[in-house]
């Protein structure tokens, strides 16, 4: 039996000195990836105990201070903290009411030693941590200035506007201000129920709108109180039509729309108001055959001024777009399975699941079943009969 490798699936990219930290969205395994020689590094696995919870720190919601790097949950009721000197792993609870209750990052906003954490559902109150003393605190007053809002709207719709002022994303429709340092709300700005917002970005004057039923993006000029569309050229989807953008990139005096299900990375023509494609993908790339309801790409990192590192969650490849050559250039990112312990036992409890061998979204299928063939297959009381996965393992079994 050779190696098999395994594509990796950046749940978030942090950035600090010449390395990327990140979580496998997959099986929530911590990495890092050398942007030197771009070599991968296996860290630990994030322990849930005895619970399963996949991409429980998904969304561009994490941050880092001196030498330790901070994870925040969309799916748990921790917040990670690794210490990067130590090669060490500790968590710090979120006193939730109920003991089973998940806390949902909206987002975070880092302010020096200090950062403020917005949740999902506003009833379970905002937080700010202490980046020095690790304390973690309630503060109501931030609960009070934005009174009224049910729930901010997705991971990453909270964005800094300055060093004094952020935004977030109420619902779908609206747009509120708040100055941190008073802890009262500055604006509220709410649109038309036709544009069905879920994500927003900020960059200079403007707030930009993703929708989503729409491959149309919209930019709000906050001190005109103009809003400008901005229309795709033309929509080629990856498989079935979905969301069409995951997230935004100013780059270079560009701006760049990460595609979820639309096939390509775009931009902004703003002299015709279109959307239209970069560059193509290189020769080797392709979307592996598992996409689901995760974005095509969401995280990124910034190599220079024109440049960016983007991440793919269901890619074969890293890719570089340099907005000023309008060139995407990519490289295979992968770990061998068999030299990390870890991911090998993911990989067998989830054959071992109840709900089946593999789904057809599952991040470790075809290209796995030679490891099937090597391990003992009994039994067929699992899963759903019309999992194709359930159907290969059924196969097998007879085979033996």
């Amino acid at each position: 039996m050779g190696n098999h490798k395994v594509y990796l699936q950046y749940a978030n990219a942090v950035h600090i000195h010449d390395k990327v930290w990140f979580a496998d969205g997959e099986s929530n395994g911590f990495f890092s990836l050398n942007l030197r020689d771009f070599s991968v590094e296996f860290l630990g696995g994030i322990s849930f105990g005895d619970k399963t919870v996949p991409w429980a720190y998904y969304g561009n919601v994490h941050c880092s201070y001196e030498n330790k790097l901070f994870l925040f949950p969309s799916k748990c009721n921790q917040i990670l903290v690794y210490d990067m000197e130590q090669n060490l792993m500790t968590g710090i609870p979120f006193c939730l009411a109920g003991a089973s209750e998940a806390y949902i990052t909206a987002g975070v906003i880092q302010c020096d030693a200090k950062v403020w954490i917005f949740p999902y559902k506003m009833k379970q109150g905002i937080c700010v941590l202490d980046l020095e003393t690790l304390v973690l605190e309630r503060c109501s007053e931030l609960d009070e200035a934005l009174d009224g809002v049910e729930y901010i709207c997705n991971s990453g719709n909270v964005v800094k506007m300055n060093e004094t002022e952020i935004a977030i994303l109420s619902g779908k429709h609206t747009i509120i201000g708040v100055n941190l340092q008073k802890k009262k709300r500055i604006f509220s700005k709410s649109f038309d129920e036709a544009v069905n917002i879920w994500g927003i970005r900020h960059n200079s004057n403007s707030f930009w709108l993703l929708l989503y039923d729409s491959t149309d993006v919209y930019e709000w000029i906050q001190y005109e109180d103009s809003l400008i569309k901005y229309t795709l050229l033309e929509e080629e989807w990856i498989g079935g039509k979905g969301g069409a953008y995951s997230n935004i990139v100013f780059l270079g005096g560009q701006v760049v729309l990460l595609p979820c299900a639309l096939k390509y990375i775009t931009k902004v023509d703003f002299a015709a108001s279109t959307i239209v494609k970069t560059a193509e993908y290189p020769k080797q790339f392709r979307f592996l055959d598992y996409l689901s309801c995760f974005p095509a790409f969401g995280a990124y990192t910034f190599l220079d001024g024109n440049k960016v590192l983007l991440y793919p969650s269901m890619g074969n490849m890293l890719l570089t777009y340099d907005a000023e050559r309008n060139l995407i250039e990519g490289r295979e990112s992968t770990v061998v399975i068999e030299d990390i312990p870890y991911l090998m036992k993911v990989m067998q409890k989830r054959i071992q699941m109840e709900k089946g061998i593999f789904q057809e979204n599952d991040g470790l299928t075809v290209r796995m079943l030679d490891l099937l063939l090597d391990w003992n297959i009994s039994g067929k009381n699992i899963g759903n009969k019309n999992c194709i996965g359930l159907r290969i393992y059924d196969d097998i079994a007879e085979r033996k």
